[in-house]
């Protein structure tokens, strides 16, 4: 949490120098791109994929065989704009599944659909000022399982170390689920709008709820080399301080730049037992955060590379941060 707190103070006392560096080295062209942005509805529609092979035979150290990446990638968007009023809505998906010499069938690595929708109303004499309400969900499409590369006792240290048998795989959450929730209405501020950037900061009064009953996380203890220990999830609901910002934009033509971060500040929250994850922490240490950063530039009009950076925390489900992150090589097809 420290770190992520020293990044972001940073980031935002680098905002102003950047935006100065940005408008100078690209002046010309931020000039013909920094027009009134467009009222009425505004589609989006794009459709990614992701596709890698790599082969090893008689290499020292590693097992022959080919390994295999997929993934799929769907990103949607329908905006409304109209004097003061804004409606954004936004519906993405992220599969990736991978096959391995080690594991000769395909895992998903990433398995994620979130909708997003945002609404804001800007003030008369302050039209970049006012209040907004905002609902999102999320969850996997598919279900999760462990797998291993030989068979293994699974364990549920959640019911006094419950024996669930060997095997070489163990189902851990089911089609659709865990889900989240949030609800959340307060004041945004946008500091900066234009075609090629949008910089907005939120504060207000949320709620979050997690829905999980049933599921299974991997708890494994490295000592433990022949078991894999597992522990149930449950469901959990806080209400508190939400705030977050959102900064995106272009640095030309091929190339743009994202960051958003929420996160939110319990007041009042489920009971915490002992043993449940973040038993006994202060609010700092119960504030839920998500994170999401990325750098792209267009290799052509149907590729595109790309850094993505994913971190996310529910400290009453799981105290510790779920990150992924990468260079990923899409293959794009706009339809809007």
């Amino acid at each position: 949490m420290k770190m992520l707190l020293l990044f972001l103070f940073m980031f935002t006392i680098y905002l102003p120098s950047y935006a100065e560096e940005d408008a100078s080295l690209t002046l010309k062209k931020q000039e013909s791109m920094d027009s009134k942005i467009q009222e009425g509805w505004t589609p989006k529609l794009k459709v990614g994929s992701q596709f890698s092979l790599n082969s090893s035979n008689q290499v020292v150290g590693q097992k022959d065989g080919d390994s295999v990446t997929l993934g799929l990638n769907v990103k949607g968007g329908l905006t409304y704009k109209k004097d003061r009023s804004e409606w954004r809505q936004n519906l993405d998906y992220e599969g990736t599944t991978t096959k391995t010499p080690v594991l000769p069938r395909y895992v998903k690595s990433a398995d994620k659909i979130d909708y997003k929708s945002l609404y804001l109303r800007g003030l008369e004499k302050y039209p970049w000022l006012g209040p907004y309400a905002r609902l999102t969900a999320s969850t996997a499409l598919f279900k999760g399982e462990d797998v291993q590369s030989e068979a293994k006792e699974y364990i549920n240290t959640s019911q006094s170390n419950l024996s669930l048998g060997t095997h070489n795989s163990y189902l851990l959450t089911d089609a659709f689920a865990p889900v989240t929730l949030s609800e959340s209405v307060g004041f945004f501020a946008k500091l900066k709008e234009t075609k090629t950037t949008l910089l907005e900061l939120r504060l207000g009064v949320g709620a979050v709820q997690y829905q999980a009953d049933g599921q299974l996380r991997v708890a494994d203890d490295d000592t433990t080399t022949t078991k894999i220990e597992l522990a149930e999830l449950k469901n959990s609901s806080q209400v508190g301080i939400e705030y977050g910002l959102v900064f995106q934009g272009k640095w030309d033509d091929n190339s743009d730049y994202s960051l958003t971060a929420d996160f939110l500040t319990p007041v009042s929250q489920d009971d915490i037992k002992a043993g449940e994850p973040c038993y006994e922490c202060s609010s700092i240490e119960l504030t839920s955060v998500d994170l999401k950063a990325s750098f792209g530039t267009k290799l052509s009009s149907w590729a595109k590379l790309a850094y993505e950076y994913k971190a996310f925390k529910q400290p009453t489900v799981f105290d510790k941060f779920q990150i992924q992150h990468g260079v990923v090589l899409n293959f794009d097809y706009s339809i809007y």
